[in-house]
């Protein structure tokens, strides 16, 4: 896998799992508190983008890590060795 794909494949998961975050706190918190006209502004995108990369990164090991078991037991039980794999 390229590294493009790697990063774009990150940005996707991080955006995902970044509106799922959003959508919890304004559901457990009023979202009339947060100023979203300056929130959502341009110059607000990069750090936003940095914190989505990051959150991406974390919800793919974290996945990786409660798949992992399921991973082993289906590749055992469909090959003989992980070379085969």
């Amino acid at each position: 896998m390229s590294t493009t794909n790697l990063f774009v494949e990150l940005v996707v998961i991080g955006t995902g799992a970044a509106i799922w975050l959003i959508l919890a706190i304004f559901s457990v918190f009023n979202y009339t508190w947060i100023p979203l006209d300056k929130v959502m502004s341009f110059p607000s995108l990069i750090p936003a983008l940095s914190i989505i990369y990051v959150l991406g990164i974390v919800v793919d090991r974290f996945s990786d890590w409660i798949f992992e078991p399921l991973t082993k037991y289906l590749c055992s039980k469909y090959f003989e060795n992980s070379m085969d794999y």
